[in-house]
This record gives structure tokens, sequence and C-alpha cells, in this order.
């Protein structure tokens, strides 16, 4: 019909079928079907317009949109048709929805509900207002006003799930925001009725945000990209900017990456809010700029991206969001060491996220307030605010503030375990504390330090105490380094010392390696530790009388250790997408060779070689699921990889001649054999195996078909 019917007759097929097909997701034939037919014929089925003004929403084309609902309105206006006025009405309120300004949006519900008074059949779109005016509520941050209007909209048939998770949300109830929305997303797997993305209400995006919010960014990341490809693939920029302003939030939470991409995910979807000229949604990426040139220590760039969020933020009437933001930059002043300037900041957020009845933020802010006073050497203050803090985590469900570095929370979890402590010390709800820190492994240490020790050991060797780094200058002794760096290598278990001293002082007399190694571990004590009280009990340093070690009970990340247990993960797991993405985080942790400043120490080398096959074998499998994938750009990055690790890793070389080949570049392909047979000649005197040279040949004839191995790895055989 849309394809042969005249003018008319199409327009009554959109006017019929229009919302069916756009609950479809059929935006591309309506659009096409719309830009046929004229000014006039829309004019005469005025619903039209209506529908043309949902198409340019949809597309994120705001303007037009408002331009087509305006005319959709004034003409059923000018016929009578109240039920029309209030359609377009709500198509224009559902602009200031999708872009989360409720004042406007407010405005123009009201009147869309109030033009219904007295229209008979109109129970419909009165149910449909109801849920946007809930949805408004929610956005407002006016937690109990829109918890009866949520309630009503759960009555409906046909209640949205969004919209009872975005109000979880809000009021800080995370863990079932997150229950709902993914019930929702396996509901929805594989049907191909899926609704169109619906802006910042889009499931993955907000998975993204809670996951980033309750400090799981690998998830959020994940999330974040699927909302990405959900923008791109429906030609919603919204949805897109959402999703790389979630990406920021989850790049910054996880160390392997620079600074400087969380940025740029920003920066990227600054300038998609930019492109579709909706200045409120620049204050959530604005919000993020806040909270990453905070924990950088520039406070005045992180206050200035604050203000300017909130300058959108207070125009819409968001309350929330404001909140966060207000949050975002008192956190900024605390890396600063701004403590006087931050507990203001804070003092403000409890009071607003009370007023929100946003339990999780109410938390955070009561956490951090907890974490000012006990800077400021404030006991009163600090007694009030941690008790509150105690009192919302032992009534909630946000334990993940004790484990997990969040996106709001210190970005060293262990400054909570330190509070912690202080409560126990002053008798702050002694008995709760006293379980919080056996949960935590920590009910026979008296001491902690207040901060991760943090170890990285591949490409070199660096030592953060939290967020600070311990420079060259700070090892008093470089015995003491070689002393960590060999408790890291043989981390498994305590060693002797009579072990100790045969290994770092070899050939010395005993007594005065004995005399060397009580300095070199008094003075690694003091690294770790330059804090600790006098005759108090090393914290990360273990010993068991002649036995010393790292205490593997004192939380401390290391990279070989997180390398290890994603590459092994991913070579278990029989799920190829997520094989995929544990295999890349893992192996973008790989920076080089383990310790390589101890090359040609004996006691490393075991270690290092370890490391280094798991690097080769978690890069090939990883180039095998890519191949499989169809990424053959990835497969040659990643093969190239292994043969500068390793040049005679034989599979990489066929891993390298089927790339080359299914991008139609035998002679590459080629190439890369005869460079495989030179090296095994040269290196082992060795030719390549069999499946190799049949391989060449195929390639060589042009007769090469790939089929799945069983461990999912491609094979190549012949036709």
């Amino acid at each position: 019909m849309l394809e042969t019917g005249d003018a008319e007759s199409i327009g009554r097929f959109l006017e019929e079928h229009g919302s069916v097909m756009m609950d479809r997701g059929r935006l591309n034939l309506i659009e096409k079907a719309l830009s046929e037919l004229s000014e006039e014929v829309k004019d005469r089925r005025y619903w039209l317009w209506v529908l043309e003004g949902e198409v340019n929403r949809y597309r994120c084309a705001y303007a037009r949109a408002r331009d087509c609902y305006l005319r959709g309105e004034g003409i059923a206006r000018e016929r009578g048709d109240f039920r029309g006025v209030s359609m377009a009405l709500e198509g224009q309120a559902r602009i200031f929805l999708d872009t989360i300004q409720p004042r406007e949006a407010e405005r123009l519900l009201n009147r869309a509900l109030d033009v219904l008074e007295g229209i008979p059949g109109a129970e419909e779109q009165r149910s449909r207002l109801t849920r946007l005016i809930a949805e408004n509520l929610v956005n407002y941050g006016r937690a109990d006003d829109a918890g009866e209007w949520v309630a009503k909209s759960r009555e409906q048939p046909d209640g949205e799930e969004e919209l009872e998770a975005r109000y979880f949300l809000r009021t800080g109830r995370l863990v079932q925001a997150k229950q709902i929305l993914e019930r929702k997303k396996r509901a929805e797997a594989g049907r191909e009725d899926r609704r169109l993305p619906r802006a910042h209400r889009e499931t993955d995006v907000l998975l993204s945000l809670i996951h980033a919010m309750m400090g799981d960014p690998e998830m959020a990341k994940q999330y974040a990209e699927a909302g990405i490809m959900q923008g791109v693939r429906w030609q919603v920029p919204f949805v897109e900017a959402c999703g790389w302003m979630r990406m920021g939030h989850a790049v910054q939470l996880l160390n392997r990456y620079e600074s400087q991409l969380a940025a740029d995910c920003y920066r990227t979807a600054l300038d998609l809010m930019e492109e579709m000229k909706v200045s409120r949604g620049k204050a959530e990426p604005l919000m993020g700029l806040c909270l990453l040139h905070g924990r950088e220590g520039a406070v005045e760039s992180a206050l200035a991206c604050g203000e300017e969020a909130l300058a959108e933020t207070e125009k819409a009437r968001d309350f929330w969001l404001s909140t966060l933001i207000r949050l975002s930059m008192g956190i900024a002043c605390a890396h600063a060491s701004r403590w006087e300037e931050a507990a203001g900041w804070f003092a403000d957020c409890s009071r607003d996220f009370a007023r929100c009845g946003d339990s999780h933020g109410l938390t955070v802010a009561s956490l951090w307030q907890a974490l000012t006073a006990f800077k400021l050497k404030e006991q009163d203050q600090f007694s009030t605010c941690m008790e509150r803090f105690l009192n919302l985590m032992r009534t909630g469900e946000h334990d993940y503030l004790l484990r997990r570095r969040t996106l709001f929370g210190p970005s060293d979890v262990q400054k909570v375990t330190r509070l912690l402590f202080e409560a126990q010390r002053q008798g702050v709800k002694e008995e709760y504390v006293s379980h919080l820190l056996s949960e935590l492994g920590f009910e026979r240490i008296t001491f902690h330090p207040g901060y991760t020790l943090r170890i990285e050991t591949l490409g070199g060797f660096r030592v953060w105490l939290g967020d600070e780094p311990v420079e060259e200058k700070g090892w008093q002794r470089w015995k003491a380094r070689e002393l960590l760096q060999l408790f890291i290598t043989r981390r498994q278990h305590l060693l002797p010392k009579e072990e100790i001293l045969s290994l770092l002082w070899p050939g010395v007399e005993k007594s005065a390696a004995s005399r060397d190694f009580k300095v070199a571990l008094h003075a690694l004590n003091q690294v770790l530790e330059p804090g600790r009280p006098a005759r108090s009990t090393p914290f990360f340093i273990q010993r068991q009388g002649s036995m010393y070690g790292l205490n593997p009970a004192s939380g401390f990340e290391l990279d070989a250790a997180e390398f290890e247990r994603r590459i092994l993960e991913g070579l278990q797991t029989r799920d190829p997408d997520r094989a995929r993405s544990v295999l890349a985080a893992g192996l973008s942790l790989y920076k080089g060779e383990y310790l390589p400043e101890r090359r040609y120490d004996d006691w490393c080398m075991e270690e290092r070689e370890r490391l280094d096959a798991l690097f080769l074998r978690g890069a090939e499998r990883l180039a095998q699921l890519l191949l499989e994938a169809g990424d053959d750009d990835g497969v040659i990055h990643w093969s190239e990889r292994i043969l500068r690790r390793d040049p005679c890793w034989e599979e990489a070389y066929r891993l390298l001649m089927i790339a080359y080949f299914r991008k139609n570049n035998r002679p590459q392909s080629i190439k890369w054999y005869l460079r495989c047979l030179q090296t095994l000649e040269r290196e082992l005197h060795i030719e390549p195996m069999p499946e190799t040279e049949r391989l060449y040949r195929m390639i060589r004839e042009g007769n090469l078909v790939l089929e799945p191995r069983f461990d999912g790895a491609p094979e190549a055989s012949a036709p």
C-alpha cells in the first residue's frame, strides 16, 4: 500500500496503522511515506502531523518534531478534536521528557490532561498521561509525589518497567532497579518486535549507570557499548550520547585505561548534544568531567564543569541530578584536600538527598561527611555522620560501598575501612562495626592504613599507596624494593627467612645477611605504611614466626594477578562474546614482561615465563575468536603481538594467513607463510607443521574454506 497507493490511500493507511508501525520500529518506512505526502494531505489528516512529530522525536530532531506537533495541535483545535489536541500536547511534552526537562514537560502534560476533561472514550489517553506525569515527577526528584503516581501507573495493564526502574534508581534502591531491568532484558532477548530505543530510558544505558554506581565497571562498560550500538543502529543520537557518557563513567573506574579516554567519551557525548541542540543533555557528561578532573587533582577545572552542569539542571529543575552534581563538586574538593569547602557541599547534599528520598545518595553523602570530619579531626561530627552512615548501611542494600570503588564513592575503598576502625575505636555502633570488619576479613587486625596498596609489575615496577605513587626517591633502601618484589613473586605462600637470605643475599655471611634483611624489612614497612604507629603490627607485610610475605587479607591489588585471573576466565568460558570481552580486558593489562628490572634474577624467571606463556595463550585464543567473529583487523593485531613476543608461535602465522586471505590480499597471506618458513628454519631448524603447509597450498590455489573446530576456532579445509 505504501509503495503503490496514491497520496490519499497512503495517508489513510498511515492514519490507521502508523502507531502500530512505530511500535514495531518501522521508522524508515513511515519517514519515506510521509515525505511523499503534501502538506495539504497532512492538513486534511492532521494526525499525520503528530505521527511525523513522533518520527522526528525518535530521530532527536526536536525542533522539527515540535513544529509538527504544533501544527497538528492547531488544526485539531480548529476542528474541535480535543483528543487530537491532547495527543499533540502529549507529543510536545515527550520532547521534554526525553531530554529530562521536567518544568516544561509538566506544563504541557497538565494542559494535555485538562483538554480531556469530560471527553468520553479517552481512558487510554488519560492512563498514558498518568504514566508520563509519574515519570516527570521522578525527573523532578520529588520522591513522595512520584511514588503515588508510579503506584497508579503500576495498576495499568501496560505499565512500563523502565518507569519503576527509574523511580528505584532515583530513590537509591539500585538493587531493585537492576533486577527489574535485567528481568526486562532477559524477556526481550531474541524478540524481533523489540520497540525503539527510548532516549535516556533505554534499558542498556540505565543498567550501565546503575552498575557504575554499584562499582561494577566491566558490566557498566558492556551496557554502555550496547547503548551506543543501539543509538547508531536506530539513528537515535540521544541514545548514542547517553551510551558515550555512561562509557565515560565506566572507563574512569577502570585502572587499565588512561583518564584521557574517559574525557574523550564525555566530549563525544557533549558534541552529540550540541549537534542536537539539547543543552540539558550536557549536564551528566559535565558531571562526569567534574568527577574525572577532581580525581586527577585539577579542582578548578572540576568545579567549572560542575557549575556548568548545575546551570543546566537547575534551569530544568532536575533536583536529583543537581544534588549528584553538587556531590561531585564536593568530591573534587575532597581530592584536593580542601576539606572545609568539601564539608559544605556534603552537608547540602545530605539535606537534599533526604528531600529527594534517595537512600543511596544520602548514604554516600554521609560517608563523605564522616571522611571529611575524620580529616578535620572533628570527633563529634565524625560520630554523628558515621552513625547515620552505618544506620543507612544496615537498613539499605549498599554493601558494595564497602567492597568496590563506585562512581560517587572514594577512589580507594580502603578509606572506608579506615573509618570503620575509627568508629570502632570511638565506640560508634560497635557491634555492627565489628560485624562489618569481620565480613571484610579484618576481625583480628588492630590497625589499618586507610588505603589500598596497588602494584604494577608488567612492563615496569610501580607502587601506589592509594592514589599516591611511591617515587623512586621514596625507597629509602633499594634492597627494600627488591624484598617487596620477591614477596610479590612468591605471594602464594610465606617465605622462610633462610630462603629469603639465600635468594637476596647469596654468599653473604649469615649474621650480616640477617642484619641487612632486618634493615630492609624495616625500610619496606616504612615505605608502605609511613603513618603506622610505633610498635603496632604491620598491615601489608605479614610475619608468622620466621616466615614472611605479603598479607593476602590486606586487599592489595596486583596487575599480574588480575591479568592471570582474566586470561584464565577467558580461556575457560564457552560464551564467545564473554570470552572476547574478558580476554581483551586481561590482555590490556600486559604492558610488557614481568619485572623487567629483575630480568636476570633466577627467583623471578619462572614467574616471568609463566605469565609470558599465559599472554601468548590468551592472545591466540582472542585472535581465534575474532577470526570467528569476522574481525580480520583484530586477528592481525593480536597475531602480530604474539609474534613480537615469540616469533616461532606457528598458530599466529596461520591466523595471519587466513585473515589476509579473507581481506583479498593473497600476496600478503603468502608472505606470512614464507616468513614462518624462514623463521622456523633459522630459529629451530624445523619445517612448518602439516596443517600450515596444507593451509598454504589452499591459499595458493585459492580454494580455502573455513570450518568451525570443536573449540570454536576456525579450521581450514578443502572444499
